[in-house]
């Protein structure tokens, strides 16, 4: 939660002086427990289900709420193939799940983008995996981005041009960019959800290593 950021001042926030709890991605085991604790005493999901819903969150940015929405999600599809009859939910419902958030117009926009434009989400994507938060500052994306160059030897653009593929992004809806007074300082979160995009993202081999590469 980013609550202090947005009703405490920087001198209010040094007097008080704040610690954020970072909490790590579960594993795709933890996942299961979770699915499964939620779901105790129904009978809707075959484990096979859960077990490849829990892998491909874990694979990606490892959020239960995500792997509950992909649940739930599932159910309702199964709920609709049965025609009023009780079915199980099975690798089929949940891949399917699945594959139409692959075919969200924003991820087919991401998967679509240019590589610096792919860089910049994937930076954003490790910014707000390391702070547990849903948005991140302009300048927090443009420090990771250069880390990322840096780390692995890419051509880094200027400052201003990373800016520049932030308005772009904006400007193609994938990413949405709340105006401020400072430019570095404005607040970018995703238009979508992060679990479809990490997942378009890591089509390309690079961007795969980078993203189950540690978060610095």
């Amino acid at each position: 939660m980013d609550l202090p950021e947005r009703l405490l001042t920087n001198k209010e926030a040094s007097r008080l002086g704040m610690n954020r709890v970072t909490f790590e991605p579960y594993t795709h085991e933890q996942l299961k427990i979770i699915v499964t604790s939620r779901l105790e005493n129904l009978v809707v999901f075959k484990p096979e289900a859960i077990e490849l819903c829990a892998r491909k969150i874990a694979a990606t940015s490892g959020d239960a709420r995500r792997c509950l929405d992909i649940c739930r999600a599932a159910t309702e599809m199964a709920q609709e193939r049965a025609e009023g009859e009780l079915k199980k939910v099975g690798i089929p419902e949940i891949d399917a799940v699945i594959k139409r958030m692959h075919k969200n117009t924003t991820v087919v926009s991401v998967r679509n983008s240019s590589w610096q434009q792919q860089l910049f989400l994937v930076s954003l994507l490790q910014v707000l995996k390391r702070s547990g938060m849903e948005e991140a500052r302009l300048h927090q994306i443009i420090g990771q981005f250069l880390k990322i160059c840096k780390s692995h030897s890419f051509n880094s653009p200027s400052e201003s041009q990373i800016s520049g593929i932030a308005r772009v992004l904006s400007a193609m809806r994938v990413i949405h960019s709340e105006p401020c007074v400072t430019d570095f300082h404005r607040r970018i979160r995703l238009n979508t959800d992060a679990t479809a995009v990490d997942m378009a993202l890591r089509q390309d081999k690079t961007l795969k290593k980078i993203l189950s590469g540690s978060v610095v």
